[in-house]
C-alpha cells in the first residue's frame, strides 16, 4: 500500500514475462518523494461580499511525512489591508494579520474505532489552530481564536464531506476608547449586539455533490448543504446564573443551529455561451442565551457576490432599510432567500461579459423591538413571515465584464434595482423610474461592484 500524498509523482511501469502463460504481467513502481519541507509565499487579491477589495501576502511553512505516515503539517502567517470601493462607509481602511497551524494525517483518527475506507480517496483527519487580528480603523478591531477537529473524505469523485466534531470559536472585540465606543452605539444602536464578545462551541457538518470536473458534460450542477451547532451539549453542563444565562470565562455561550443550502447549476448553451443559475436558502434557530444567530454567523444581502444591485450589505432585514447616514450599515439576518441567473459569453480572447438578474432578501425569525430605553434601536418589518416573503424580495439586474485568464478572473458588473422591498406594499417595482441620463438616479440606484473569480 503507498501513501501517495508523501510523493510527488508516482508511476507504473508494466512489463510482460518471458512467456505469457496465465496472462500475468511484471508490475514496476518508481516513486519520486517529495522534499520534507517546503516555503511558501504568495500574494493574493481578495474580494469580499461587502465590498472590501485590497491584498494579503502569506508566508506559508510545509513539513511533510512528520511522523513518517505521510502527515503534513502546514504552518502560516498572512497579512493584508483592504479598502470599501462602494457603500456607506466607502473608503473605510481595514488591516489584518492571520496565523494559522494544521496538521493532516491521512487517514481516519477515530478513538476506539476503525472506518473502512477506500484506496481511490485517501481520508484526511484535520487539526487546526489560528489566531485573526482584524482592525477597522480608528474605530473596532476584532480578535478572533479559531479551533477545530475533524475529517475530509470523497465518497466518490461526485460526493465529498468535511465533518467537524470539535469547533471552537472565540470573538473578542477591542476599540481605542470608550468615547469611540459609545459614539459608534448611539450612531448605531445595532452595533450594541453585533460587536459583543461571541463563544461559539460546537460542530459542523457539509456535504459536496458536484459534476463540474467532468468537463465533457453539457449540464453541470453543484450543490453544497451544511449544518453548524452551537452550545448544544456544552450547555447541558454550564450552569446558569442568576439572571439565567451560561456563560464561559465570563462571556455568554451561544445556542444555535444554524443550516445552509446551496445549489447551482451551469447550461452550456453554445461552446462560447453559458446560463448559470444559483438557488441559495439559509435558516438560522437561537435559543437559550440567544435571540438571533451571533453577527459571525448571520446571513447577509447585498454586495458583488449576491444581488449586485445594492450596497454591500445594506439590504434588509425584511422591508427595514438602514438609514442613509449610518456608517456602519451591516445587516444581518437569520434567514436568507436568494436566487441568482445570468448568461455568460465570449467577447473576444479573455474578453467575456455577462447580463444577470438577481432576487432575494434577508430575514429576523423575531421582528426586532429593539430596545426601549434607545430611541432607533427597533427594525420595523424585519420578521420573516412565509406568506410576506416572495413580496418582499428585492430584485436588480445588470450587466458586467470578466477578464477570465483561466488562473484568475477579474470582474466589473454594473446593476441597479427594479424592485426595492422597502418601498410601500404596491410600490415595490420601480423600472419605470430607471432614468440613466438622471445624475441624482444613478448616483441613488447604479452599483458598480468590482470582484474577483465569478459570483458563484
Amino acid at each position: 500500500m503507498v501513501n501517495i500524498g508523501a510523493f510527488q509523482d508516482v508511476r507504473a511501469e508494466f512489463l510482460p514475462i518471458d512467456s505469457f502463460r496465465n496472462n500475468q504481467l511484471n508490475l514496476n513502481i518508481y516513486l519520486t518523494p517529495l522534499k520534507k519541507n517546503s516555503l511558501t509565499f504568495s500574494v493574493t487579491g481578495t474580494s469580499k461580499s461587502n465590498n472590501f477589495v485590497g491584498s494579503e501576502v502569506k508566508l506559508t511553512q510545509t513539513t511533510r511525512n512528520l511522523f513518517r505516515g505521510a502527515e503534513q503539517l502546514d504552518i502560516s502567517v498572512s497579512g493584508g489591508f483592504e479598502t470599501q470601493v462602494s457603500g456607506i462607509a466607502k473608503g473605510l481602511n481595514s488591516y489584518s494579520f492571520t496565523a494559522e497551524g494544521k496538521l493532516t494525517f491521512p487517514q481516519f483518527i477515530v478513538p476506539f474505532y476503525k472506518p473502512k475506507t477506500t484506496n481511490a480517496f485517501i481520508p484526511k483527519t484535520i487539526a487546526s489552530l489560528s489566531y485573526q487580528l482584524l482592525s477597522r480603523g480608528s474605530q473596532y478591531s476584532l480578535n478572533a481564536f479559531k479551533t477545530e477537529f475533524g475529517y475530509n473524505w470523497k465518497e466518490n469523485i461526485r460526493k465529498e464531506h468535511n465533518l467537524n466534531p470539535i469547533s471552537v470559536n472565540y470573538v473578542q472585540p477591542s476599540f481605542p476608547n470608550t468615547d469611540i465606543r459609545d459614539s459608534l452605539f448611539d450612531a448605531n444602536p445595532i452595533l450594541r449586539s453585533s460587536l459583543q464578545p461571541q463563544f461559539i462551541i460546537g460542530s459542523n457538518y457539509n456535504f459536496t455533490y458536484s459534476t463540474q470536473m467532468e468537463q465533457s458534460r453539457r449540464n453541470t450542477t453543484y450543490f453544497n448543504a451544511g449544518i453548524e451547532t452551537s452550545g448544544n451539549l456544552w450547555g447541558l453542563f454550564v450552569k446558569k446564573d442568576e439572571l439565567g444565562k451560561r456563560e464561559l470565562f465570563n462571556t455568554s455561550l451561544t445556542q444555535f443551529v444554524r443550516l445552509e443550502t446551496d445549489l447551482r447549476d451551469y447550461f452550456k448553451i453554445t461552446r462560447n455561451v453559458t446560463w448559470a443559475s444559483r438557488l441559495n436558502l439559509g435558516y438560522g434557530y437561537a435559543y437559550g442565551n440567544s435571540t438571533s444567530l451571533p453577527f459571525v454567523r448571520q446571513f447577509f444581502a447585498g454586495g458583488s457576490n449576491d444581488i449586485r444591485a445594492f450596497r454591500a450589505r445594506t439590504l434588509g432585514p425584511g422591508t427595514y432599510k438602514v438609514s442613509d447616514d449610518k456608517t456602519f450599515s451591516d445587516q444581518g439576518g437569520d434567514i436568507k432567500m436568494m436566487l441568482n441567473t445570468e448568461l455568460r459569453f465570449k467577447i473576444v480572447s479573455v474578453l467575456y461579459g455577462a447580463v444577470f438578474v438577481d432576487a432575494g432578501n434577508i430575514w429576523l425569525r423575531k421582528e426586532d423591538k429593539g430596545d426601549p430605553t434607545i430611541p432607533g434601536s427597533e427594525r420595523l418589518g424585519s420578521g420573516f413571515k412565509l406568506k410576506n416573503a416572495l413580496s418582499e424580495l428585492a430584485v436588480g439586474t445588470g450587466a458586467g465584464l470578466r477578464i477570465d485568464a483561466q488562473i484568475f478572473v477579474i470582474r466589473l458588473d454594473g446593476a441597479f434595482p427594479i424592485r426595492k422591498p422597502y418601498l410601500p406594499s404596491g410600490q415595490r417595482w420601480v423600472l419605470d423610474q430607471v432614468d440613466f441620463g438622471s445624475k441624482t438616479w444613478r448616483k441613488e440606484n447604479f452599483i458598480l461592484n468590482i470582484g474577483i473569480g465569478y459570483p458563484f
